[in-house]
């Protein structure tokens, strides 16, 4: 199997903020839009960032100051005008950080833009949020010396500039393939059919420090209206905490911190013709 995404979470900027590195310009785009779906792809996103969050979560406890950020390094090495054929998963993935993963990075340093992926790099900006857009910071040809000012030596690896002997992890379109699933496999996913015009509906009386967690998917790329609503005695008006409209897949979770009424809601109102196979889990557990 071709690698497709080349990528590591390794190290810790000198403020102890967790390292991402990605060979964006090595992506094998054709491997990636042939073997994997966008659906799996989000999955293998999503796992890849609740992976950092448990590290900025560790981070915090061994520093004892509160880390929930990590830096984000992109090679454009190799980067040409046939990575376009893969801008949707980038699309979804932007999409989906903005909903469920903003502000999580603290710099996006861009190294190595060949002067023929300079186009492409304008329309890969056109998709990130405001706020990112005001994190990246270009390196220019001296990248190595400029990622030391913010990087100590053993925690950059040795091709970009420091002394870590670690090489960047490739990642199959059946790695990600793979992790997709194993990051749902636990929760034994069901499956219902949600007929047009019509909602699912799940209500739990939670006390503080019960969390409820869901992860679904629509068959056939068909998409769902999908929100969590919280009411308390002191607020009966219900608040919605978490949403995505017309998504696809989704996964997360949400933790009370007083005794509520929480309504997990799959709606298809919208649709008059299409019902959808909706595959999920939703269930309310302890936090210890």
């Amino acid at each position: 199997m071709e690698m497709v995404v080349p990528s590591r979470i390794f190290g810790f900027d000198k403020g102890g903020i967790p390292m991402y590195y990605e060979k964006t310009g090595r992506i094998m785009a054709n491997e990636l839009l042939c073997n994997v779906s966008e659906e799996d792809f989000l999955e293998f996103h999503t796992w890849m960032g609740e992976t950092l969050r448990e590290l900025c979560r560790s981070q915090s406890r061994k520093l004892g100051k509160k880390i929930s950020t990590f830096n984000l390094v992109l090679d454009m090495d190799g980067l040409s005008l046939a990575h376009r054929n893969a801008l949707s998963f980038l699309r979804v993935s932007t999409t989906f950080d903005e909903m469920y993963y903003p502000e999580f990075v603290e710099r996006l340093f861009v190294i190595n833009v060949p002067w023929i992926g300079a186009s492409l790099w304008e329309m890969v900006k056109l998709f990130l949020a405001e706020s990112l857009k005001k994190k990246v910071i270009m390196l220019g040809p001296n990248w190595k010396e400029e990622l030391l000012q913010y990087v100590d030596a053993d925690q950059l690896p040795k091709e970009y500039g420091g002394t870590a002997d670690v090489a960047i992890r490739l990642s199959t379109s059946e790695e990600i393939t793979n992790e997709a699933k194993k990051a749902v496999a636990h929760l034994q996913l069901e499956q219902k059919y949600v007929a047009a015009g019509e909602c699912l509906i799940f209500t739990f009386e939670a006390e503080a420090g019960k969390e409820v967690e869901w992860a679904w998917n629509c068959d056939g790329g068909y998409d769902i209206d999908f929100k969590v609503e919280v009411a308390t005695k002191a607020a009966p008006e219900p608040v919605v905490v978490k949403t995505v409209g017309r998504g696809v897949t989704s996964k997360g979770s949400w933790k009370a911190t007083e005794p509520c009424t929480i309504t997990v809601t799959f709606d298809n109102t919208f649709s008059y013709i299409y019902g959808k196979y909706l595959n999920y889990f939703v269930d309310l557990k302890a936090v210890h």
